[in-house]
């Protein structure tokens, strides 16, 4: 019966995955069909001077806030008409005589969005100085000419104010909404305050009357206010929008990560109109919606360390380069950079995302299982992604066996610009899964320890029982800083063979070595560190070792002590040593970061495309520039060699010293299996109870002998 449901299931999602066009959702008609693609018509990149906290949205122009002056005691509000790039002065605000330029004078400065009588309407709210604050809320035409100015103190308000988020007027009625806060009155009437719940973040006006917005992971709910009562949600539209805009018809229009909707509440109807990623951007660039419309939608947002504002436009003619599609559970901001430059530099083939979890409803959305499961179903589907992004898979190895996945050895062969003596041997064998080569990695990091020189000495490799005779001797100390199961796990993770024969598919846990790490770990305990600065706690905390992970030079370097004035104590020395070995020779810890990982379905239509892609990763953007240990042997040099002022420190030059010390790491770097992990699993289960005192360390040791035995005798 269980495989008869399960079977059902499967053709239900398979279904919904075939599915497209329009879709019904508690009540509301979903089309996410985009009829025109869209293109960045103009960018203008804006003034760096622009004080960042008080941009404003406003038709057809950008209203912002300019400090004046050194001592941050004049502002001017400034309109920027984008469209012909000109810049005029609409009013100035300044500090009251006498009053500290260090007690903020401009709490807030907001725009309406739509324009009324031929102007702007700008609102300034500002507070008076010292603890007992008066808050003043100053209502301004576009001319600077001042039209209302509430004393909010008179009303009734004492508490302070925080995060304004937003300020509207309708019908004599002010709102204010702060951060799970809106405020509401009339003029010379006492303030009313709501206290909202999580996520309301957006109050704006619709056909006249105000309205409030909050988003939940799946929907996003309309709040009506009536002389300030906040009713019941009188819309719930089945996406989670972080960005609003309300248009001059009356439609709303709301971004949802990756996508533009614009939503008629009326209908009940919500249209896609466009994929950010398509037009060159992210949804992580947009900032504010300034205008939309079905001829134009004008934005502002970051992009390169610049705020920008972009125009779009309908694209007259359809983009003709062959579509590869990427599966991607993770459409973060990292994956759709590399799409977007790959897109604007290939002439035939476009990269499309595709996220799994499109079109399953958000009230039948039960979670990571959910996600799983339909990653597994466009894998076996009748038209596959062509390339999957590995890193948010459950044990995509297992479909790798399966023979889902492409081999790149051969592509990577046949490469004009690629071959495998580009990368180093160990950072490829991460990739494989039985000897087929299923991702190329673009970047890795090291597992290393370190402490003080003076106990640790020099010398990078050891033995496990000299580190065991290391704690020994200063049993004063807490070898690791953490619980006995981490410092367990920290003494093991390179040091099974001690006690694991794999190839015997035997084990001996019973022995005087085994007993000696049981009683390490039984030493360890969390110590907080005095400095919160990386590497400093290992001078101001009575702990041995550390654990550390190196992502680039720089980080050797402090992991070494050796940037001028890190350390308090100019005459402690730090010293790098790797996890011991079997034969006291050096060995470290190889980790690849979350982000870097795609592979080429095995029945992709598309695989020069797909592989295109994979090249194009490898040797630009992120893969040359990136200061982090690139996988490949050419820029890991001259990574290592080029240390840049990081985190406020600047670093001396490297030596060659440090240079061969680094490379002697990188060609120590291993892999954990996940033979280990699962002995790891049982060894740190069984060893709890001598670690809480109810059994002793021959009574473990044997359970473990019985455990791992039986194990590896499975696994035969």
């Amino acid at each position: 019966m269980t495989r008869v449901r399960t079977r059902i299931l499967m053709i239900v999602m398979v279904c919904l995955l075939c599915a497209c066009g329009n879709k019904e959702e508690a009540g509301w008609n979903i089309q996410e069909e985009t009829e025109d693609s869209w293109v960045v018509s103009e960018s203008i990149k804006l003034p760096d001077d622009i004080y960042s906290k008080y941009i404003l949205n406003g038709q057809g122009s950008l209203i912002y806030l300019y400090n004046d002056t050194d001592d941050y005691s004049v502002y001017s509000l400034n309109r920027l008409t984008y469209e012909e790039q000109r810049i005029d002065r609409i009013a100035e605000m300044r500090y009251p005589e006498g009053e500290s330029a260090s007690d903020p004078y401009l709490e807030a400065a907001f725009c309406d969005n739509q324009v009324e009588s031929g102007f702007l309407t700008l609102w300034q709210l500002r507070s008076g100085e010292g603890t007992g604050k008066s808050y003043e809320l100053i209502k301004y035409d576009s001319k600077g000419k001042v039209l209302d100015d509430v004393q909010l103190s008179a009303l009734g308000f004492k508490e302070g104010l925080s995060n304004v988020n937003n300020i509207l007027e309708e019908d004599g009625c002010y709102y204010l909404l702060t951060d799970q806060k809106l405020l509401s009155f009339a003029s010379g009437k006492e303030i009313k305050e709501t206290r909202l719940e999580d996520g309301i973040h957006y109050l704006f006006s619709l056909h006249g009357e105000p309205y409030l917005a909050g988003c939940t992971e799946t929907k996003t709910k309309i709040y009506p206010l009536s002389d300030g009562n906040l009713g019941e949600a009188l819309y719930e539209i089945p996406l989670s929008g972080n960005l609003f805009f309300v248009g001059a018809s009356g439609e709303l229009f709301l971004s949802d990560g990756d996508r533009l909707y614009r939503c008629d509440l009326e209908n009940a109807e919500v249209t896609r109109i466009l994929n950010w990623i398509d037009t060159g951007l992210t949804g992580n660039d947009i900032q504010f919606i300034m205008e939309a419309s079905e001829e134009r939608i004008s934005f502002l947002g970051y992009r390169g360390g610049s705020r920008m504002i972009w125009m779009l436009e309908p694209s007259d003619g359809a983009d003709e380069r062959t579509v590869i599609t990427l599966l991607s559970t993770n459409n973060g901001g990292a994956i759709q950079d590399k799409v977007i430059r790959f897109n604007e530099s290939n002439e035939q083939y476009r990269i499309v995302m595709e996220d799994p979890m499109d079109g399953l409803s958000s009230d039948t959305w039960a979670g990571e299982e959910d996600m799983q499961t339909r990653i597994q179903l466009s894998l076996i589907s009748q038209n596959p992604p062509d390339i999957v992004y590995l890193d948010m898979i459950d044990n995509w190895e297992s479909y790798a066996k399966n023979g889902a996945f492409e081999d790149l050895a051969p592509y990577l062969d046949a490469s004009s610009v690629l071959s495998e003596e580009d990368y180093l041997p160990s950072a490829l064998e991460c990739g494989k899964v039985e000897d087929k080569l299923i991702y190329i990695p673009e970047f890795f990091l090291i597992r290393v320890l370190y402490g003080q020189k003076q106990y640790l000495g020099s010398g990078m490799g050891w033995t496990l029982q000299e580190l065991l005779e290391l704690c020994d001797d200063h049993e004063e100390m807490s070898p690791f800083n953490g619980a006995p199961e981490m410092g367990l796990r920290i003494l093991l993770s390179f040091s099974l063979e001690e006690f694991v024969d794999y190839s015997e598919s035997k084990c001996d846990f019973e022995n005087q070595l085994f007993y000696g790490v049981l009683r390490c770990a039984n030493k360890c305990h969390f110590e907080e560190a005095r400095s919160g600065i990386y590497y400093r706690a290992i001078t101001d905390t009575n702990v041995l070792i550390e654990q550390t992970t190196l992502l680039q030079m720089a980080d050797y370097l402090k992991a070494t002590g050796a940037v001028p004035g890190y350390l308090p104590d100019s005459t402690v020395e730090l010293a790098i040593k790797g996890f011991p070995s079997k034969d006291g020779q050096l060995r470290t810890g190889m980790l690849l970061p979350i982000g870097t990982n795609f592979a080429i379905c095995s029945r992709s239509e598309n695989k020069e495309g797909a592989w295109q892609f994979i090249e194009f990763l490898q040797t630009s953007g992120e893969s040359v520039t990136n200061p982090i240990f690139s996988a490949r042997t050419d820029i890991l040099m001259e990574n290592i060699r080029h240390v840049s002022q990081s985190y406020g420190f600047e670093f001396r030059e490297c030596t060659q010293e440090d240079i061969d010390n680094l490379i002697s790491l990188i060609n120590g770097m291993e892999i954990q299996t996940n033979q280990d992990e699962t002995i790891l699993q049982i060894i740190t289960e069984e060893a709890q109870s001598y670690f809480d005192g109810q059994k002793t360390e021959e009574e473990v040791a044997e359970i473990i002998q019985n455990r791992v035995q039986l194990y590896l005798s499975e696994m035969q």
